[in-house]
């Protein structure tokens, strides 16, 4: 029966002590070996797991980046948008008061005597 929540090295060294008889000596390279192999397996685990961790984080970051320069990039064209609908509708305005100028100029000079 194994513990789930022990390393697998507990496991391999309680039944390496279970299978001792009482007046063997136990082989302490061997129990050794077996706790120095999982202390490094469990160092390589934790690199890797940093590494991978760095990465996601890296490009979580950079996802965001992005993001919020898409953002400024849309921002922008947006008062872009606006700045040019402002200047439309004034530059209209103007053209229509010097129509207007132009058109009653008109017609005042085109006015007509009544003849006697």
């Amino acid at each position: 029966r194994r513990c789930t929540c022990l390393h697998d090295v507990f496991a391999r060294y309680l039944e390496y002590c279970r299978s001792m008889k009482a007046y063997e000596v136990p082989n302490y390279k061997y129990c050794r070996a077996l706790f120095q192999d999982a202390i490094q397996d469990l160092e390589e685990r934790h690199k890797r797991d940093r590494r991978r961790r760095r990465r996601a984080h890296a490009a979580e970051k950079e996802q965001q980046q992005q993001s919020q320069q898409r953002k400024r990039s849309e921002q922008h064209e947006a008062a872009k948008e606006r700045a040019a609908a402002a200047a439309a509708p004034a530059s209209s305005r103007k053209r229509g008061k010097h129509r207007r100028a132009q058109e009653s100029s008109t017609t005042t000079t085109t006015t007509t005597t009544p003849a006697a």
